[in-house]
């Protein structure tokens, strides 16, 4: 039996064909295969990282008696850091406060009696609770080392981040609202 030249080259092209489309489907379940694989790292280093997010947040917020304190602290203020920063914050808000009704009162503008009624009755109380309760909060947090020429020196956290947290303006202080 002869085979005519004719069917040798269909077959040939036939094959070269049939592996030219193996070698292209291979190359797509590889690129498929791949793909797959960058997919499942990706998701597992989201995982881990939100892991690792749920912990430190876990870890930062701290139920303490503070829960209880009389300030109306924001409700994103979770951490005493954040409660201290805020405390600090209010305190300046109501010495500001404070220096503008002592202007009033040096000008004229407001009477003794009205000037003694604000003191009595709105900045003597406020200040005592925000200064008990920046005292509360700040012996809570840890004490900060600073490594000097000499040596580590330590200081009272509370002291220590007292001028920045007084500059802050991370937390909305309302002065009529942040006693409870």
């Amino acid at each position: 039996m002869k085979i005519s030249s004719r069917y040798v080259k269909i077959a040939i092209v036939k094959n070269t064909l049939k592996s030219s489309n193996m070698n292209k489907i291979s190359k797509i379940k590889e690129k498929i295969r791949q793909g797959w694989n960058w997919i499942k790292a990706k998701t597992k280093q989201v995982l881990i990282t939100l892991g690792i997010i749920g912990v430190a947040l876990a870890t930062g917020t701290q139920t303490t008696i503070l829960d209880t304190s009389p300030i109306n602290y924001p409700l994103t203020a979770n951490t005493n850091f954040e409660k201290l920063e805020y405390l600090y914050e209010g305190q300046e808000a109501l010495r500001l406060q404070h220096n503008k009704m002592g202007r009033q009162y040096r000008e004229g503008i407001i009477t003794e009696e009205q000037w003694q009624i604000y003191l009595k009755n709105v900045f003597n109380p406020k200040n005592q609770i925000i200064a008990e309760w920046t005292a509360k909060i700040g012996e809570l947090l840890e004490d900060v080392a600073v490594q000097t020429a000499t040596g580590t020196t330590m200081y009272k956290a509370r002291g220590y981040y007292k001028e920045a947290m007084k500059q802050s303006t991370t937390w909305l202080v309302d002065l009529d609202t942040i006693i409870k």
